[in-house]
């Protein structure tokens, strides 16, 4: 029993940090999106500018216009950001993007307690 416990060890000591997939991947700058609603309508008006913080964390500020509509909290994992944004009314949705290169995001996003899921593409600008 010793044996098998010390293998366990072992194993989770060393097969654990070498599936680690947390790349350092740059995704600060500004982002023209385009999506499709969770009820089938599109829009592609939306930009986004994330910057980076110190504690290893993203900083989101989407816009419309040339207005702020929301700010949101991201985290990078691996090629994935995870994100939740809460809007000008209070409203939150959680997002997560598959990154794309240097050159932007693809992914889906949800607003709880609604039914339907959001598709979204992110492209540098």
């Amino acid at each position: 029993m010793k044996r098998i416990l010390v293998a366990l060890v072992l194993a989770v000591v060393l097969i654990v940090p070498a599936c680690n997939t947390s790349v350092s991947i740059d995704v600060a700058g500004v982002y023209a999106i385009t999506g499709t609603n969770s009820d089938g309508s599109t829009y592609d008006n939306l930009q986004a500018r994330i910057g980076t913080r110190d504690d290893g964390s993203v900083a989101i500020e989407y816009f419309q216009d040339g207005y702020r509509l929301a700010v949101g909290v991201g985290l990078v994992t691996g090629h994935v950001l995870s994100v939740i944004t809460q809007t000008y009314d209070g409203g939150l949705f959680l997002a997560s993007y598959h990154i794309i290169g240097e050159g932007g995001f693809a992914g889906q996003w949800k607003i709880p307690g609604q039914l339907g899921i959001g598709t979204e593409e992110w492209r540098v600008i």
